[in-house]
């Protein structure tokens, strides 16, 4: 008779695969043996035959892939070797292909955890915690993630490229300035940007002088800025403010004419490369 369902379909699913055993395990009991008495022989075997019931009994053995139930907070089976320095403590070992359609082969080793825990840990004092290793033909595919794995797993080396962090990539600051200053637009201001956080007249500095101050630090990197107005000609120039990591200095200066040099009052762009 069908299970009924638990409302729990991730559970019912194992249940259906893996279906609880129906009968209670059976223990091992030595075969009865005909003796013939006073022999040497029939005493030998009934001492052979108390020895393997005592060995025997503790452990309950299924009728056909040894189950093992407990009742236990910590493990229902543990396996430990106490050799030093040498020597396993558990190894698994099958011939189980390629699944086919329609049909999902077994693993070799199968962990599910009914429960919001670990379904598996390994640990190790060593600086390798485990190995994967695969002997076919082509190219290998360490291992498989099911597609709700899509959360970050932190300190993952594929978060890393030649030891550098993902963080460190795509981190150029850039901004276009709009710094014309009228009397209806007193101050200059971030037309848009990625990672500037304002922009102001230089303090106590004439029109042309813009200090730039950037949400991270940016005194290691280099600094390219371009006019912004194509209807002038203007040399502009960055330097980074002294004793300010997040500071740029960026002049505005009159390229052509009788006033070439002078500083003026224009837009422009800046980027950061780090």
């Amino acid at each position: 008779m069908r299970k009924k369902s638990s409302g729990d379909a991730w559970s019912d699913a194992w249940t259906e695969r893996y279906p609880e055993q129906g009968e209670r395990p059976r223990r091992f009991s030595p075969k009865r043996l005909s003796v013939r008495r006073g022999s040497r022989s029939g005493r030998y075997a009934v001492l052979a035959a108390v020895v393997i019931a005592v060995v025997a009994a503790p452990f309950a053995v299924a009728a056909s892939t040894g189950r093992f139930e407990a009742n236990d907070s910590r493990y229902t089976l543990l396996a430990r070797n106490t050799a030093n320095g040498d020597g396993g403590a558990m190894a698994a070992a099958c011939t189980s292909n390629k699944s086919t359609a329609g049909h999902q082969h077994e693993p070799c080793l199968n962990m599910v955890n009914k429960g919001t825990g670990y379904a598996a840990a390994f640990r190790t004092r060593g600086l390798q915690g485990f190995r994967l290793q695969t002997s076919g033909s082509g190219t290998a595919t360490p291992f498989i993630l099911d597609k709700n794995a899509t959360g970050k797993v932190t300190y993952f080396n594929a978060d890393q490229l030649d030891g550098k962090d993902s963080t460190d990539f795509n981190i150029e600051r850039w901004g276009l300035i709009d710094g014309t200053v009228t009397t209806t637009h007193p101050n200059p201001t971030i037309t848009r940007d990625k990672g500037i956080a304002s922009v102001a007249r230089t303090t106590g500095a004439p029109a042309g002088d813009y200090t730039i101050t950037f949400d991270d630090d940016v005194n290691n990197c280099t600094y390219q800025v371009t006019p912004a107005n194509a209807a002038t000609t203007r040399t502009v120039s960055a330097v980074p403010v002294t004793g300010q990591n997040k500071q740029v200095r960026v002049t505005v200066r009159d390229g052509a004419g009788a006033s070439a040099g002078n500083l003026v009052d224009d837009s422009f762009q800046i980027a950061t490369h780090c």
